[in-house]
């Protein structure tokens, strides 16, 4: 796959492996549970998407749209802590700069 649009739908039990899916179109898709693993997902729109119990170990989720809610209650594996802390951040308005000087 190259690619996918699955804007608005609503599956059961979704398994994705091994793609490429960079800018994946996944708006306001209900994906629940699904079982997306070892793909590409940036650049991905995922604004509104539920993805709660979505096992997403070892996708690449770099820059994706709406990451920081879209991601809530997922599952991802310990190589993924710093990315998806990063897109976190971002929804949450959080800037990593450098520390001032007094």
């Amino acid at each position: 796959m190259d690619g996918i649009v699955l804007r608005m739908a609503s599956t059961i039990e979704l398994v994705i492996q091994d793609c490429q899916l960079p800018a994946a179109d996944l708006y306001g898709s209900d994906l629940s549970g699904s079982t997306i693993v070892d793909s590409d997902l940036s650049g991905a729109d995922i604004s509104n998407a539920q993805l709660s119990g979505a096992k997403l170990h070892g996708t690449d989720l770099a820059d994706v749209v709406g990451g920081g809610a879209a991601l809530r209650d997922v599952q991802i594996d310990a190589g993924q802590v710093v990315p998806v802390a990063l897109l976190v951040f971002e929804g949450l308005g959080i800037s990593i700069t450098e520390r001032p000087t007094i």
